[in-house]
């Protein structure tokens, strides 16, 4: 029997019915006698299959494991021979890449594409068959997410599609030196929430540009992998991260860090301008521990890299740095060298001396100078600023801040000023000079007085005694009292006049 056509009656395998081991075809595939599709609405023809046709591979052809669905995933070797018509399933020998399963026979060929992992299959044809398998060239890409909740941008060099309902591919990346990137304001960078660095982008190395990668996300938060992020030939990094996580007055950014940029490689980098402008202007967090300790800034365009972030707050640098803080966008503003304490404005940071050294600074904070009515201050005034008259000056720790006494003000003691500040914790310090003393301001919120002139206050009170019964009495220190008409005024105690 060669031949057999049944109906939606028949239910019966025909290895049920004496024809075990043998194949048959119904017109489309063929199936062993014990798996064959019987029919369900309409009468199937089974017409019987035994040529044999072999099936080959060679050792650079990327095969990994071939098989056949009957007998049940029954593995097949190079040059075994396989029924006629029967499906071949196909596996690539590396399961991480996309690949294209090529066969070949005599007067004809065939090609299926095969996801990461996956096996592809075919119907093997009726002369003998050839295997190879290429693997598709990865690409490098930008996947925008719209489907959740947290909308992500994810950068990949890889093979895969990416593909599904709210899924945007940009695969036309310009990657040169000289290109600043045309999708820095797609419509879709002002929803995105988060940017990921596929460890897949490790494997590329084409970047000579990645000038607004990161650029005006404003709502974006955390950037995941950026250790992923080759940089070995990358010469332009101007604005990449350009009002990234920016947020607004009215709705602050949740931006909590800045990107580990620890293996980042910039030998060949020339421009950064603007590369950090605006990060996290508005977040909530202050942005700790940016480490450039990598980054060589000699021959580098460094102009507002670091402008508008008030919310950076601790920098570290290396060897090769050789920019002021002041020349990065971050003028007027004071940095606290961690290991020892000391303090540097942002034009006169100071640099690591040799290679492997590194700085950490972090911005100085302020603390606030109070005095009364009864303090004797004039005014203070903070080094390389403006004078202050009224209490309750912010000022930066450690810069030097010099006192002037109210006028006509006598020290206790000739040419000796002796102004005192007096901490939070309760510690009085005092500072002298003949003029205006001076002191460091400390790390805490501080109250100043000059020293009281107790030899004055005596000397006010006899004269005012003495000149009780006069219209108007004349005091030192310029102090005119005026006697009431009606009712003599009462002397005042002498302690009372020292205390006021």
């Amino acid at each position: 029997i060669d031949k057999i056509t049944i109906g939606p009656g028949w239910s019966k395998q025909f290895s049920d019915c004496g024809l075990e081991e043998t194949y048959w075809n119904d017109g489309e595939t063929t199936h062993s006698s014990d798996k064959l599709v019987l029919p369900s609405d309409k009468p199937i023809t089974f017409t019987k299959v035994s040529d044999k046709v072999a099936i080959q591979w060679g050792d650079g052809d990327h095969i990994g494991e071939v098989s056949i669905e009957d007998p049940e995933h029954a593995t097949i070797g190079r040059d075994d021979e396989i029924i006629v018509g029967l499906k071949v399933s196909v596996k690539a020998q590396d399961s991480d890449k996309r690949f294209k399963l090529t066969y070949t026979y005599e007067g004809g060929s065939g090609s299926v594409d095969g996801e990461a992992g996956a096996s592809v299959s075919f119907n093997m044809p009726s002369k003998a068959t050839s295997l190879s398998i290429s693997y598709t060239d990865p690409v490098l890409k930008a996947v925008y997410d719209g489907n959740e909740n947290v909308k992500t941008l994810t950068f990949y060099y890889d093979s895969e599609p990416h593909t599904g309902d709210n899924i945007k591919v940009y695969d036309n990346l310009k990657t040169d030196a000289e290109d600043d990137d045309d999708w820095a304001y797609d419509e879709n960078r002002g929803n995105i929430n988060k940017v990921i660095i596929n460890d897949s982008m490790k494997q590329y190395t084409g970047f000579k540009s990645t000038a607004y990668m990161c650029s005006n996300m404003d709502k974006a938060a955390d950037i995941e992998g950026f250790e992923n992020l080759n940089t070995t030939n990358v010469e332009n990094m101007r604005g990449m991260f350009y009002r990234y996580g920016k947020g607004s007055k009215d709705t602050p950014s949740s931006l909590t860090k800045v990107p580990n940029l620890t293996g980042f490689i910039t030998t060949n980098v020339k421009n950064m301008y603007g590369m950090f402008q605006e990060y996290g202007q508005y977040s909530n967090n202050a942005l700790d521990d940016l480490d450039m300790s990598a980054f060589k800034t000699d021959n580098v365009e460094t102009d507002d890299l670091f402008l508008d972030m008030p919310r950076l707050n601790r920098i570290k640098i290396g060897y090769g740095w050789e920019d002021q803080f002041s020349d990065c966008g971050l003028e007027y503003t004071y940095w606290k060298n961690i290991a020892d304490g000391h303090v540097y404005k942002s034009d006169q940071i100071v640099f690591p001396e040799k290679e492997g050294d590194t700085i950490t600074y972090e911005r100085a904070k302020k603390y606030t100078i109070t005095w009364d009515e009864n303090s004797n201050v004039e005014y203070i005034r903070v080094t390389d600023d403006k004078d202050y008259y009224e209490s309750g000056v912010s000022v930066t720790e450690s810069v030097v801040v010099s006192v002037a006494a109210v006028s006509g003000y006598t020290p206790p003691e000739e040419d000796k000023y002796v102004i005192h500040y007096v901490t939070e914790d309760g510690t009085d310090h005092t500072a002298e000079s003949s003029t205006y003393p001076k002191f460091n301001m400390p790390s805490q919120n501080t109250r100043i007085y000059f020293e009281p002139n107790t030899a004055y206050l005596k000397s006010l009170t006899k004269s005012y005694n003495k000149s009780l019964n006069n219209t108007q009495l004349k005091a030192t220190n310029k102090l005119d009292v005026k006697k009431d008409s009606a009712t003599k005024p009462t002397p005042f105690k002498k302690e009372a006049i020292i205390k006021k």
